[in-house]
Formats: structure tokens, sequence, C-alpha cells
């Protein structure tokens, strides 16, 4: 049984680990004092998003968006490109 295809593209540089998400703000910071945070319900339900959010450098505006669930689509998409633009985002993440 494979678990990982033969061919996987990952961005530049991947973070993983215990408690690294609540770095997420500062390293997202490197491209801009404005982001969006895309998260699921079950990161706002249990904490962590406001623990992520708390861990933010001063000056750090985050907005953060509540994905609906389900397969990501283009009218989702589409509504996380208005969102960030609200925001005046310079980088989105997601969690």
């Amino acid at each position: 049984m494979t678990i990982m295809p033969d061919s996987v593209v990952f961005p530049g540089q991947t973070l993983a680990g215990a408690g690294r998400a609540l770095k997420l703000v500062a390293e997202c910071a490197r491209f801009g004092r404005r982001g969006v945070i895309i998260h699921g319900r079950s990161l706002s339900a249990s904490g962590r998003l406001a623990r992520i959010l708390a861990e933010a450098p001063p000056g750090v505006e985050v907005a953060a968006l509540e994905h609906a669930g389900g397969e990501p689509d283009l009218g989702h998409l589409e509504n996380a490109l208005q969102h960030a633009r609200k925001s005046r985002a310079a980088w989105i993440a997601g969690v």
C-alpha cells in the first residue's frame, strides 16, 4: 500500500511539529504586516486559533476566515480572495 504518491510538490519551506502552528503568524509576518488565516471549525472550537492569534508579533494584524468545510472549490477561493482584499492582506495561510 502506497501512502505517498510518487511525486509530491511542497512549498519552499514546510514547518511541522508540536507547537509549530503557534509560530505561524511570526513566520508569515516576513511577507507583510497584514494577513489572513483560513481555518476549519475545529481550530476555533478547540481554542487553538485564539492561541495562534495571541502569538502574533506586535503590529501584525490577522483576519481569520473559517472555511465552510468540504473540498475547496472555486467559490471558496473567490470568497477567500475577497476577504483578503478587504483585509488588505499581504499573505494568506491555511491551517
